[in-house]
This record gives structure tokens, sequence and C-alpha cells, in this order.
């Protein structure tokens, strides 16, 4: 679920019901990806975030995500508000800096490889891309999302391929045999 998905009618009411919608074994990943020049004046934004997050079992959220929706907060103290009161497992990606882990079981924070940068468009959305795809191949299910220890490890998975799509021009992940052979 993206910004612009829970800014504009219909695709807020769209996203809403298909979040509603979701059965129980399925996993629910949202990222709010704000934007303050598109959500500037939307009536639409705070009540469909309210109802994505109530299904919500993770979260990803960029110090941008942070800075927009808690202000007056540091990111980090605001990442963890956002698990307290969502339950969701959070994911706060600060750039190159690292990635926070947040469940209600405990707390990590994941190092972010160097790379030599050439975009980095797309670098969010392969970050949970990856980790939604590292959940589903071990066979995980939502009940573990708050385990951590399997959600760092996917985070960890996140971040290769997060690492490897900043490494190209445009957002393009890479395929599952270049992670394979690295």
């Amino acid at each position: 679920v993206g910004t612009l998905g829970l800014v504009l009618q219909p695709l807020a009411q769209a996203t809403t019901a298909v979040v509603r919608a979701a059965g129980a074994e399925c996993v629910v990943m949202v990222d709010p990806n704000c934007r303050p020049s598109i959500l500037e004046g939307s009536s639409t934004f705070a009540p469909a975030w309210a109802a994505v997050l109530e299904r919500a079992d993770v979260v990803k959220v960029s110090g941008d995500d942070l800075a927009y929706l808690w202000p007056d907060r540091e990111p980090l103290e605001a990442a963890r508000e956002l698990q307290r009161t969502s339950g969701a497992a959070v994911l706060f990606t600060d750039g190159a800096a690292s990635v926070h882990v947040l469940t209600r079981t405990g707390a990590a924070e994941l190092a972010v490889p160097r790379v030599a940068v050439v975009d980095t468009v797309g670098a969010g959305d392969a970050f949970s891309g990856g980790f939604l795809a590292q959940w589903q191949a071990s066979g995980r299910a939502r009940s573990d999302l708050q385990v951590l220890d399997a959600v760092v490890q996917a985070a960890q998975f996140g971040i290769r391929v997060a690492a490897l799509t900043c490494q190209r021009a445009g957002a393009q992940p890479p395929f599952t045999a270049e992670l394979e052979t690295r």
C-alpha cells in the first residue's frame, strides 16, 4: 500500500477494502510513503491510513514518513510509538544509516552495507519486496512476525535486495540468481 492509494479516491476506498478483505493467513505489509507535497490538504489520507493500519502486520517506514506522521518526535521514538500503537512489526529504514526492526518481543538495529550508489529510486520497494519474498520462501506465517529473529532474517534479505537495486539506474531489483551468487 503506498501513498497515492491512500490519498486519491477511489483508490483510498479500494485499498482499504482490499486490506480489510485479506484472509487471516495473509501477511499485510504497508508503506505510507509519505510525500508532503501530495498529502497537503488531503482529507483522505488520515482515515485511510488508520483503517489500513488496523490490519497491517508489517509497516515499513522511512525517516521521511515518520517526520510527516510524527513531526514532533525523533524518528526512532516515532517508530517505537508506531509499533506500540499498531502492534505490527515495524521496519524503519534510515537510508544508508541502518534498518531498525521493532516487534512486540524485541528490537534490533541492522547495518546497511556501503555500496556505490547509482540510483535510490525503488530502494524502499526493493527492500519490502525482498522482505516479503524471503518471508514467503521460508514458509513463515503471520504469527511468526513477532519472532524477532525471523523478522531480522527477512529484513537482512530485504537489505541485500535494496543494496543491489541502488547500484543500478532505475528501479531494477535483482533476479534471484544474482542474490544466490553473492
